[in-house]
């Protein structure tokens, strides 16, 4: 079997997106899609001893895809997008739609920084989630493949 290609998730831990990633992970399964989906708290890597910092931007730098969900505004996520976007990797975006749609967060207006990246806008529940997370499956594979995805 070939080395399965590895994949950064970048999110802020709490229930939904974690929900999301979730879904994600389940549909890669099914789809058998061979990437090593992993977060910044899956990981610890001993050469780093305290430095989570280097071991994130080192994540980043060898990541064949970087999915980012922007949910909710955390620096820590903007940070690390800004890193990947630094490094020119390919980059799927996604935002949770009551995060998107709410005057706390983004009302209605992702910040012109990343409006240029294609996002993908998800509801929670399982039926949207998983709706949501084939379509993200449908992008990684195009990105592993440099096979373009056909919109509609």
């Amino acid at each position: 079997m070939d080395k399965a290609k590895v994949g950064f998730y970048i999110l802020p831990f709490e229930k939904v997106p974690e929900d999301m990633m979730g879904a994600v992970k389940a549909e890669l399964d099914s789809e058998r899609v061979n990437l090593d989906l992993v977060k910044a708290g899956d990981i610890f890597d001993s050469r780093y001893k305290t430095n989570i910092m280097a071991e994130i931007k080192d994540k980043i730098r060898n990541a064949d895809v970087i999915m980012a969900d922007i949910s909710g505004k955390n620096p820590n996520v903007f940070f690390e997008l800004g890193c990947a976007m630094t490094l020119n990797k390919d980059i799927i975006i996604i935002c949770n739609k009551e995060s998107f749609d709410s005057e706390n967060d983004y009302d209605g207006q992702l910040p012109l920084d990343i409006t240029m990246n294609r996002t993908i806008f998800y509801e929670v529940g399982f039926e949207s989630e998983r709706e949501k997370a084939q379509k993200i499956v449908k992008e990684i594979r195009s990105i592993l493949t440099a096979t373009p995805v056909r919109v509609g």
